[in-house]
């Protein structure tokens, strides 16, 4: 993932507040942590679909840290449900 990848990701997301880089020289990375305002009563998305300028869909899994309270059945924050 480039740098321009990770901002348009963040951008399908909500509002990005900051991007930690593991790659500090711009190149490509297997992952990049960005800390993003979202809307907590929209349930959170699970990947985002990306389509490049040569047309090509790139899929991209989103993974959640620190969330407070989650449901993990109707993906919303403020309540939870156990998942046997």
């Amino acid at each position: 993932m480039d740098r321009q990848t990770a901002i348009d990701v963040g951008k399908a997301l909500g509002e990005v507040v900051a991007i930690d880089w593991k790659d500090r020289n711009g190149g490509w990375t297997e992952f990049i942590r960005l800390k993003i305002k979202i809307n907590v009563l929209s349930p959170l998305r699970r990947v985002v679909h990306l389509v490049g300028r040569d047309g090509v869909e790139t899929i991209c899994a989103i993974k959640y840290e620190r969330l407070p309270t989650f449901c993990y059945i109707c993906d919303l924050i403020g309540h939870n449900t156990k998942v046997p």
